[in-house]
This record gives structure tokens, sequence and C-alpha cells, in this order.
């Protein structure tokens, strides 16, 4: 039921109870201002005490569209990390700025609820520089953004979506995306993270149903399934105070609201600014496995043209009451604001109505408290709900019409109230501790406990329950010792409450155990209290002593040797066990390793890097107290390991073969990529420093080879390999022909081209491992097709061979290489073509011309090959117009063999010659020569038996001493002329008359007297005469015939006919040589005495 400026009949006994507090002077929304109030005069006593007002009631923050927070941003990833599949990261703590803006309000339906909500846009970009990732280094970036819907009148949470997307930028440029992955969470019903109003020691629950989405992916880390779960949190005010946070003492009334789970482990923490209306810090881990810390750097709320106040005429009353409440709008001066409509919204009553403000800026509502419980139910009353009055209109920045303004108030539901109840609220108590300059908060939640020379300061609420005022009275402290102490306590109006400040010096001798300190609120009755019974209240807290740290020195050990630290010497003095965590350097002795929390005080590690490391144990005993010490251990460094692997035990001599080293590591390695650096001590085809090595054995035998591994602390260690190198057999045979320097070039069928009896070198060069390469045998067969038993061998890194080929034609040369493993080349062929060198004859030089029958001495002069000469054919062909072969070449006949020439010719002529060679190739040479033989004259020379005969005696004459060329001997024709005076032939010449033939001259002259006889002698062309006298005495023999010098008729006759007979002989010989006389210029002879003949050769002319 709503009443605008007047109440209802229902609203008439709270108006009737406010009426007799105005009467009694009680003011019903004032506060009295504590009075001054002195500790007790006992100057001996560690207690001191004060009241002052408690500031107010801390209620729910109002905000505006365009509200935003600044939060300096760490996120915890180890958490994260330690799901990662394949993943490994040094990245423990990122860093952000994270900024928070009230984006939206409006309307939603909440579980069936129209409820007015709050939409708040978080962003950020959480970084970490210079870390790894997968063993690369770079920066890591998380790029953050959430929504989160809060329901307006009491902030709790509706949903919460978060994003984070991972980024990894290795090298300054490579970016490797992590992850992407989002949550949704959404609470049924919202989940009450603040009970406003809050007050030190509140505490509620908080059942709901979670409902979980996720999505995203990350090839690193897993991506939770959605889920559903039913959960159960405890929350309470557990500390008011200064949390420390950027944006300075603007916060330092802030209260701590602490959120733990089932088993009562805390998950997160607020602690709630009024100044700010939002939390200073906030430490929480959320459904990604993130743990997050935001503290507040800025706050930068939209001016407020309109200030809108809820005022309750009580702030608790009872459920399904009527309760009156003040709207009041002032602007932005603070002056009222008239006529201004306003929405009133009572949500958890279904109350949505509009108001209007006054003249005074302020507009009365009357409306039910209803019986709605709160779903977070509380011992400290029965429900409390949020009241709301919202401007709706025009957002100046969007122009879209929205909520622009409003402001709330808790309504307290408490269905246990009374007239006037003064109260201690033991539960309410704060306690901070100074110690050693250090001030704790402490709280219920880490427990109160102390040891002697801490510095307590309290803070107790003195609490009126009641509807009603009551007077001023006093709270007295009774401290552990029994000291009792008072502190005067104000007038307290109905709901309000005062804070009573004391403190206390633990004494140094306070013994161990819990003490308790009491406050009693009126100890003396002067309030008409309606429930006494609760007016004292105790508090207990435990005074302790500090543990004492202690470590057990370990002795050093390897890296990835397990190493026992061990903290049990540590103990707690007040009887209590410690725990311990262990924080253990990092190899550059920066604290952060790792932090190791250890219940039995003992761990074991392992480092995978050698040196000497700091521990700082940490010893907590049951009373959060803590003690510390440090020491040093010392690792050792693990030498590495390095084995060299080969693809096969043996390998042919200069054959490439790479040896690696992948079997190689260093346990307490850095870097895991590269543990260590190689060096080969042999020469590497790439580089020596690489984890293989590609090497060419050169020579048989075993080949060694090692390497030196030396990891990143400087140790070396060594492997080697022997490696069987086999023998390879000669190879690439490369056979040249050389004559003198000059190489012989193959044609383009590969053959070479050389002269018989040429001397040529064959070399021959071959490729073998170097140990063999001096100890080849070479075997070469320059004619192997035709002469197999024709060998050169040689020895040694290469070859030539001296050869001459004496037979013209193809000729095959064949090599073999054979190494001292008798490994051969096999057969390399080169193939030779032998050219004849034709035979050269020295022209013959003229002759002089020769006579007939006269012996030709001529030698001939030729050239071959040596091994032509022995089967040279050297022959003269003495008769060029006769073919004594037969074979139709007049001009090839061996008329005579060798080259010494003898030879004469009969007749007189020009005599050609050929004198010629021929080698056993047919190839020959040849020269010619004209002979002139020339014609003889004969020498006629005449001898008588008697020079002086008688008549009639025969004269004998004989031509003996007759001298020609023997061939013209046998032919010459002889004639005697008995009387060179006397012309018997009648031709006019005497001298020539041939009176008789025949070589001997037989004649009787009948007639004496001298007689001049002529023999003359012709041949086929010259004529000689003798001339010789011979003496005829009278009388004789021939005078019987008839007288004269003609002898008789008879004589005459048989004369006559020899001469015939003579003739015709000499015709017939001329006849046989193909002569005729005529032929031979032949003439008679001149029968005129002796012929002289100077040289027995006549020219022709």
């Amino acid at each position: 039921m709503l009443g605008l400026g007047r109440a209802g009949a229902r609203g008439i006994v709270p108006l009737l109870i406010v009426a007799m507090m105005l009467a009694s002077g009680w003011g019903m929304f004032g506060v009295n201002e504590p009075s001054a109030s002195e500790p007790l005069e006992n100057t001996e006593s560690p207690l001191e005490a004060s009241a002052r007002s408690s500031g107010g009631r801390v209620d729910v923050g109002k905000w505006r569209i365009g509200d935003e927070w600044i939060f300096a941003g760490a996120m915890d990833v180890d958490e994260l990390i330690s799901t990662a599949e394949t993943v490994t990261s040094d990245a423990s703590l990122l860093l952000t700025n994270m900024t928070q803006t009230v984006v939206d309000i409006y309307e939603m339906d909440v579980d069936n609820v129209s409820t007015l909500v709050y939409e708040v846009f978080g962003i950020g970009l959480f970084e970490e520089d210079n870390v790894s990732m997968d063993r690369y280094r770079g920066d890591l970036d998380v790029k953050w953004n959430s929504t989160d819907i809060f329901r307006a009148s009491d902030l709790s949470i509706v949903s919460s979506s978060l994003s984070v997307e991972v980024e990894f930028l290795a090298f300054d440029r490579i970016v490797v995306y992590i992850a992407n992955m989002s949550v949704i969470d959404t609470f049924h019903p919202p989940k009450e993270v603040y009970d406003f109003p809050l007050r030190v020691g509140d505490s509620w629950t908080n059942n709901y149903t979670h409902d979980m989405d996720y999505s995203g992916s990350s090839p690193y880390f897993p991506v939770s399934e959605d889920q559903v779960r039913f959960n159960e949190s405890q929350h309470m005010v557990v500390a008011q105070g200064n949390p420390n946070v950027p944006y300075g003492n603007g916060c330092a009334n802030s209260y701590n609201v602490t959120d733990t789970n089932e088993t009562g482990l805390v998950q997160d923490y607020r602690w709630w600014c009024p100044e700010v209306n939002n939390y200073a810090w906030r430490h929480y881990r959320n459904n990604i496995g993130l743990w997050i810390d935001f503290k507040l750097k800025e706050y930068n709320p939209v001016p407020r043209d309109l200030n809108i106040e809820v005022d309750l005429l009580f702030p608790s009353w009872a459920t399904n009451e009527d309760i009156d409440a003040w709207v009041n709008v002032t602007d932005d001066q603070g002056d009222p604001v008239a006529g201004q409509d306003l929405l009133f919204r009572y949500e958890v009553g279904g109350l949505n109505s509009t108001i209007t403000t006054a003249a005074d800026g302020s507009a009365h509502v009357v409306f039910n408290t209803g019986q709605a419980l709160d779903p977070s139910p509380s011992p400290d009353d029965t429900a409390s709900h949020g009241v709301l009055a919202w401007v709706a209109g025009v957002d100046s920045g969007t122009g879209s019409w929205t909520w622009v303004a409003g402001g709330g108030a808790t309504i307290v539901l408490d269905d246990g109230l009374l007239s006037l109840d003064y109260q201690p609220r033991a539960a309410g108590v704060s306690v901070q501790r100074t110690r050693s300059g250090d001030v704790v908060v402490l709280n219920p939640v880490f427990g109160f406990h102390a040891i002697p020379g801490d510095l307590l300061e309290f803070t107790v609420p003195v609490h009126n329950r009641g509807i009603n005022g009551g007077p001023a009275t006093e709270l007295e402290v009774t401290t552990p010792d029994g000291t009792t102490m008072r502190v005067a306590v104000s007038a307290l109006g109905p709901m309000q409450e005062e804070l009573v400040d004391m403190s206390w010096a633990v004494p140094a001798g306070q013994a161990v155990g819990d003490v308790a300190i009491t406050f009693t609120v009126d100890p003396d009755n002067l309030t008409a209290d309606a429930d006494p019974s609760n007016n004292v209240g105790t508090f207990s807290m435990f005074i302790g002593r500090l543990p004492f740290a202690a470590i057990n020195q370990p002795v050093p050990v390897f890296t990835q040797v397990a190493m026992l630290l061990d903290a049990t010497p540590s103990n707690d003095p007040d009887g209590g066990s410690v725990t311990c965590t262990f924080t253990i350097d990092s190899y550059d002795n920066a604290i952060g390793e790792g932090i190791f929390p250890e219940d039995d005080c003992q761990m074991e590690h392992t480092w995978d890097q050698n040196g000497v490391y700091g521990i700082h144990v940490a010893i907590i005993d049951e009373e959060r107290d803590t003690d510390s010490v440090s020491f040093s251990v010392e690792v050792l460094n693990r030498l590495p390991w390095v084995n060299i692997t080969s693809p096969s035990e043996s390998s042919p001599a200069e054959s490439s073969i790479t040896f690696d080293a992948y079997d190689h590591g260093d346990l307490d390695t850095e870097d895991d990529d590269s543990p260590v650096k190689f060096l080969w001590d042999r020469q590497c085809e790439d580089v020596q420093v690489a984890i293989t090595c590609t090497v060419t054995p050169m020579i048989e035998g075993i080949y060694t080879i090692s390497l030196t591994a030396e990891d990143d602390d400087g140790a070396m260690v060594s492997a080697s390999y022997d490696l069987e190198v086999t023998n390879i057999a000669p190879s690439e045979v490369d056979m040249t022909a050389w004559s003198g320097t000059q190489r012989l070039e193959a044609d383009s069928d590969g053959v070479w081209q050389v002269y018989e009896d040429a001397p040529i070198t064959l070399r021959a060069t071959a490729h073998d491992s170097s140990n063999d390469m001096y100890s080849l045998a070479w075997t070469w067969l320059p004619d192997s097709d035709i002469d197999a038993d024709w060998t050169v061998q040689t020895t040694g890194a290469d070859s030539q061979a001296s050869v001459t080929w004496t037979e013209a034609g193809m000729h095959t040369i064949s090599l073999e290489v054979i190494d001292d493993d008798d490994e051969s080349s096999g057969i390399e062929y080169g193939l030779v073509e032998v050219l004849n060198v034709n035979p050269t004859v020295e022209a013959i030089p003229p002759q002089f011309p020769i006579g007939e029958d006269q012996e030709l001495q001529l030698t001939g002069e030729f050239w071959d090959t040596f091994s032509d000469i022995p089967t040279m054919a050297v022959c003269w062909d003495v008769n060029l117009d006769a073919d004594a072969d037969d074979d139709n070449n007049r001009t090839n006949d061996c008329d005579v063999e060798g080259v010494e020439l003898s030879w004469s010719w009969e007749k007189k002529g020009t005599h050609s010659l050929r004198f010629f060679v021929t080698d056993d190739d047919g190839a020959f040479a040849d020269a010619f020569i004209d002979i002139e033989v020339r014609n003889k004259r004969p020498e006629a020379l005449a001898e008588a038996e008697r020079t002086t005969v008688a008549v009639g005696e025969e004269v004998v004459i004989w031509s003996n001493g007759t001298t020609d060329s023997p061939s013209d001997m046998g032919w010459l024709l002889y004639s005697w002329d008995l009387d060179i005076r006397t012309d018997s032939d009648g031709d006019g010449d005497p001298a020539n008359d041939a009176d008789v033939g025949g070589a001997t001259l037989r004649h009787t002259f009948d007639s004496s007297g001298t007689k001049n006889i002529r023999l003359i002698v012709r041949d086929e062309e010259f004529t000689s005469t003798y001339d010789i006298q011979v003496e005829v005495t009278g009388g004789g023999i021939m005078g019987m015939f008839g007288g004269g010098d003609g002898g008789s008729p008879l004589i005459l006759a048989i004369i006559g006919l020899v001469l015939v007979l003579i003739i015709a002989g000499t015709a017939l010989m001329f006849m046989r040589r193909g002569r005729r006389p005529s032929d031979d210029g032949w003439e008679p002879p001149s029968v005129m005495g002796h012929e002289t003949v100077v040289d027995g050769y006549d020219s022709e002319e």
C-alpha cells in the first residue's frame, strides 16, 4: 500500500511511536555527538578507551551511466599454466590498468521479477614482458573484457561474462595465439556479495544455482565443459579499515567483505569503499583459473545534476508493516528540486509507482515491508531489501530514453525489534594489531591472536536494537587480568550505533592461552533496557608466542637430484603446530622460482641449474604468527652427456657419411632447444659446431671421430666413434696419349690416330684412397686384341707406358688398375688407329751417258719406318717398255731387287729406269731416271800373218784386235777393200770397196805389188777402218789362176759367193734386232786409208 503525503491506517502505530520519541526529546534521525570520554584513571593499566560516532549507515551505492573506476590489476597465471597440456612458461604475474564503466541502466526480468540493473563493462590488457613460452622468449598479453550485470537495489550479481584473449609476441614480430576463451556466469537468485547496510561482524549465506557457459579454443589450455552447480557461500564483514590502495586515504574507512566456500576457504574478498560507491580492492579467483587483484587507482564519477536520497522512517522495521519513506531531490548546488517526477520501486514487494517532489524537493511515501524473505539469510536480521527512487529520461550522452538518476536505501526487516535494547555487538568488534610498526587488521576469518608487546586497538560497536531512543550510559571493559575501566556511551537513538575505541598493550609477562575481554553496556542499569541479558559481550583471543624457525642444513647435491629441505627443528613455544612455506630463489637469486607451503615442514626440491641458491623458510603457527630463516644450498652441476651415432658401422673410403649427436642432453640446461654446444674434432663439411658432422674419410682403416659437448655451465664431456673405413676399388681411370709433349686428341669416335713406329707415351691416372694411391699396380696391354702378350706394368699413383705400334690399323689398348687389396678398377679401353707411314725415295741424280754394254752402277735411296724396312720390297724396273710379270703394268717389274743396280744395255738409246719401294701396307714410292746409252765406235785392227807374200801366196790377215761393245761384237760387219786405190764397186770411192767379207782375210794376189788393204768394220751406226800394206812379190800360186790381182774367175766366184753370204747374214742380224741398215745410217766405208779414232765413242752428230 502506497500513500502519498499522508500515512495510511496501518501506519498509525509507528506514527504514534514517533510522536512519543519527539515528545521525549529524541530525534528520529538525530544522532547525538558523543561526549568526550577519558580513560579510567589507572595509569598502570595497559587499557585505554574512548567512544566515537559510527560514521553513519553504510548503504548501497548509487551509480550513473558513465561512472568510471580505474584499477591497478594483477593477474596470477600460475594455476592456469599448470593446466596447460603442451606449453611451459615462467609467466606468473601480469599487470594492467583495468577500467570499469557503467554503460547502461535498464530493466530486465530476473527470476520472474522486473528488476532495475546496472550494466558495467570492464576492459584491460594484462602484460608481462620477457617471459618464456614453449622455450621462446617474448611478451605475453592477456586482453580482458568483462560485462557484469548488477541488481541496482543491492548490487547483487545477476550475471558476469568474461572473455580473455591470450597472445604471445616472440622476437618482437611473431604473434602466437595462445588462447581465446570466455565464460558466462549466471546466478539464480543473484549472488548477494554485499548485504547492505554494512557493519563489521554482519554475516550472511548465499544459496544459489551457478550456471557456467564456456566457449573458445586454445591449443595449449583445456576449455572447460558447461556446467550447472548449486553453491553455498558464506559472507562476512570481517573488518573496517584502510586497504592501502593507490587511491589513497579516501578509502581509509572501507569494509572487508570476505566470501568463503563450503569448506571455509576464502575465495573472494572485497573492500567496500563508501567514498567511491564500489570496492577499493578485490581479490578473487575466476572460473578460468586466474587469481586476480584489482586495486583502485582512480574514481571518475559523472557529474550529478540531480541527487536523490531515500530516507526511511526507521532503518529496520518489522515484516508486513507499513513504513514511511521520504525521497529528497536536490540539484548540483544542493537546492531542493520541486515537481520532479520519480519512480519509486520496492521490487521485492512488486511496487513500482510514480511520485513527484513537493516544493521542498521531497516526496513522502508509505509502503508495506511485506513478508518476502532474503535469499541470503543472516543471523542478524530477518531480511534486507532495497528501496529505489529513479528518474527516467533521455540520456544526454546517447540521446536514448534511460534511467538517468536515482538513489536507494536498504530496509532491514527484523521481527525481533524491541522498544529499547542496548547491546555490545561482540561479533562486530574490529581489532587492529600493531607489532614492530606493522599494522594488521584482524578478523574472524584469520583469527584474533597476539603476543606480548603487541598493541591491540579494538573498535567495539554499542548498538541500540530498539525502536526507541535511550539515554547516555557507560561501557565497562574488563581486561584479561581483571582490570576494569569504563567509557561513556552517548545516548543512542533507535537502531543507532556508537563505536568505542579501546587499546590494550599485551603485557610482556602475559601467559600463553586464551584471554577474554568483557564488554558490559549500561553496567548500572541506567536505561530501561527491554532485554538486559544481551548487555554483556565477551571477546576472546589467544595470546601466544612467536614461533621459532630453524633448519637442518642440507649437503650439496647434483642437479636433478632431490634435496631434502628440512625445517622440522622449527617449533612454536606456545605449544601449537607450525607449517612452513619454502621460498626458493631462482638461479639469478631473485625470489620467485617457487613458493611451496608444507604442513610437515619438509620438502624435496630438484634444481635444473647448478649454483648456490637461497632458501627462505617462513613458518606460521596456529595463530598465524610467523618467523623465518634464510640459508643457502649448493647445487652441483651435472655433466652433460653425448653419444655419437653413425648410420652404419663401416663406410667405403671417400664416401660421405654423416655422424650425429642427437643422443645428447643436459639435465640442468636452461635451453631445452640447445642444451649443449658441440665441437667436432674433424673438419665437417658444414660446420664443426652443429649437431651433425658430415665427413669423407679418405684413408682405409679405423676412422675415429670425436666430439666435445659443453653445457651452459662450461662443463665438457667427450665422445668418440670408430668407423671402419673399407677399401674402395680404383676408379676414375683416365687414359691419355702423348706424342712428346703434345697431348693427342681423340676424334669424335674416341680414337687416337698415330703413325706407325711413332713413339707414344700412354699416361693414366686413377682415383683411390690416399693410402692405396702409391701402391696401385697398372697393367697395360697396348695391343690387347692382337698381341695379348705385349704388356707394360708399372706401380704408383699414376702410370705411363712408352709404346710404338709397327702395324697400321686399329689397335685396342687395355688398362687395368689393381690396388693392394686386389680390388680392380675394371678394364679401361682405348682405341688407337695406327696410320701407315708411306716410304719415300730420294730422287736419282742425272747420270752421264754410258756406252752400250757399259755397266751402270746406281744406288737407290729410300726411307720408311724401321719396322717396315725389313719387309720393304725394293726394286728396279730397267725396262719400262716390257711387262715382265704380266700384270698389265710395265713399270712395276722388279727386274732387279735391292738398292744397288748394276746394269748395262746392248743398244744405244735412252733407257728409262724406275726405282721403287713398297711397304707391307702396299704403299710405295719411286724415282725415275733416263739413262742415255750411246753406241761405241768399233775400232778396227788387223794383223797380217805376213806382210810380204808372193803372188799366189795366200795372204792371211786377222781382225782379232778389232773392238766394240760386247753386244756389238757379234754383230759387226767385216769387209776388206783389197786395194783402196781401186774403185772396184764403181761408187767413186776406191777406199770403201767391200771386196772381201769376213773377219779374217784370206786372199791370194795374182799380181805383185804393194797392196793397200783396208779392213772395214761396221756396227749399226759407226764404221772403223784399218789399213795394212802387204807386199806381193811376183809369181806365186796366184799365177795359176790366170794372172792379175783379181785372181782366176773360179776364185773370184768363190769370193763373191762368200760375200753374198756375209751380207745376207748381216742383214738377217739387223732384222732380228728390229732395225734396218738404213735405220742405223750405215754408209759404205770410205776406203781412204786409216781412219783415226779418238775415244772409241762417237756422238750422233
